[in-house]
């Protein structure tokens, strides 16, 4: 660059130097003719026009040397600045470009990063999350929270609150979060409650939005609603056969029993603390199948053998309600809790004995298919009615209740089959018709 300058200067003050001693000789000339202000008029003209000249060459060669300089500028690769320098003085200049790039790489590459991992941790969170500014714009919204009101394709981003829910439990929740305090408050939707929590965004000591976290809590709802019928129903359960055991022992106590009605009552009481500890016994179960708490370890179990001794044991109840149970299919094996898997077949077996007609029959099959095991159990018993199908495997559910007392069922035993099912990752199937018998098949 340096170069080119010394040359259009140097160029410059030749033309200068050589107009100059043209002058002069001029100028001489005349002098030596006529006086001194006459040779000033006489070449005052001269001296314009070559002052012209002048300008119009160094306005020449400084657009020719600014164009040459500005051009090879406007050609450096500012994404490498480095890897072409046209001049050295320009040197220190790109090199801090250089120095710069880096540094601008290095928190754009940082930034993409913690969007990068802010979006996958929002995205898949099955909670949802808002960001509102102070207007109560909407900043941010993750899929989840827009799954969660049944708008997964629509962008509120930029809208206000109002646009996405003008429920008076989030505006609570806001508001309270403008003022600077953790608010919660609960929404009832048509088939879904959902939680608010909101809090407050402060950055330098100012409120300047609020985050919002919502939470889908149907199911805890339905938990806790089970957890609170259940404790109901056992207190229930629990109550009718202690009352009885409490009312024949007192009875014996105040010696209001005749002596040969002693064997009668303390047969009574036999009885209802059979019912009792088996009530007991399902609660245990139940209660380790909710929490996952299997102590014994899964083996191979053979669920045709399995039901062959199952059966063998319910032979004397099958013939007190005069009822006949068989078995067909061939040998399977399957990885699960043996004594899962025989609760699962005896509760199913009893309940078809129990709920069937007199000189009915009960048929297990166990065989393969489409790569499942397959456990079916049909009886001709007295049905079960469409309206009561959904609802047969909850706990101390009865559809007849006044039967289920005679039969001195426990009303978990359904309720068992599904847990352990469930547990196997299995599913059931019921086809059952009031009246018409039930068929209930169990996939493994």
């Amino acid at each position: 660059m340096k170069k080119r300058i010394y040359s259009g200067v140097l160029g410059l003050t030749a033309i200068t130097i050589l107009l100059i001693a043209i002058t002069f000789v001029f100028s001489f000339s005349f002098l030596l003719l006529e006086s001194i202000p006459v040779t000033f008029l006489t070449i005052l003209p001269v001296l314009l026009m070559i002052a012209a000249v002048l300008i119009l060459l160094a306005v020449f060669v400084a657009h020719r040397l600014s164009k040459n300089i500005v051009t090879v500028i406007n050609d450096i690769d500012l994404k490498n600045p480095l890897d072409a320098v046209p001049f050295q003085e320009l040197l220190p200049l790109l090199s801090r470009l250089e120095h710069q790039n880096k540094r601008v790489k290095e928190q754009m590459t940082n930034l993409l990063e913690q969007e990068r991992k802010f979006n996958t941790i929002t995205q898949n969170m099955n909670e949802g999350l808002i960001l509102l500014d102070m207007d109560l714009r909407i900043v941010y919204m993750n899929d989840s929270c827009r799954r969660l009101f049944d708008t997964p394709s629509i962008d509120y981003t930029g809208r206000r609150m109002s646009q996405f829910n003008r429920s008076e439990a989030l505006l609570e929740t806001v508001n309270a979060a403008l003022q600077g305090n953790a608010y919660s408050a609960e929404l009832k939707m048509s088939e879904k409650q959902v939680q608010f929590f909101g809090n407050p965004v402060i950055e330098k000591e100012c409120i300047t939005g609020v985050v919002l976290f919502v939470l889908d809590i149907t199911e805890k709802q339905k938990v806790e609603r089970f957890k609170r019928e259940f404790s109901a129903n056992v207190s229930h359960e629990l109550k009718t056969p202690l009352t009885s055991i409490l009312g024949y022992a007192e009875l014996m106590k105040n010696r209001m029993v005749q002596p040969e009605d002693i064997l009668v009552f303390s047969g009574k009481i036999y009885e209802e603390a059979g019912r009792l500890l088996t009530l007991v016994n399902d609660i245990i179960k139940i209660s380790r199948l909710d929490e996952k708490d299997i102590r014994q370890s899964k083996e191979f179990v053979d669920l045709y053998y399995m039901s062959e001794s199952v059966i063998q044991e319910l032979l004397p109840a099958a013939e007190k309600h005069k009822v006949r149970i068989s078995l067909e299919g061939k040998s399977v094996k399957i990885m699960a809790v043996s004594q899962m898997m025989r609760d699962l077949i005896y509760n199913l077996c009893e309940n078809a004995i129990k709920y069937n007609v007199e000189n009915g029959t009960v048929l297990v099959e166990v065989f393969e298919e489409n790569e499942d095991t397959v456990f079916r159990i049909s009886d001709t018993g007295i049905g079960i009615p469409m309206k009561y199908q959904e609802r047969i495997f909850e706990r101390f559910y009865r559809i007849d209740k006044s039967h289920s007392k005679q039969t001195g069922g426990t009303g978990l035993g359904l309720s068992i089959v599904k847990h352990v099912v469930e547990y196997q990752g299995g599913y059931i199937e019921l086809h059952s018709n009031e009246k018409d018998g039930t068929v209930i098949t169990v996939h493994l």
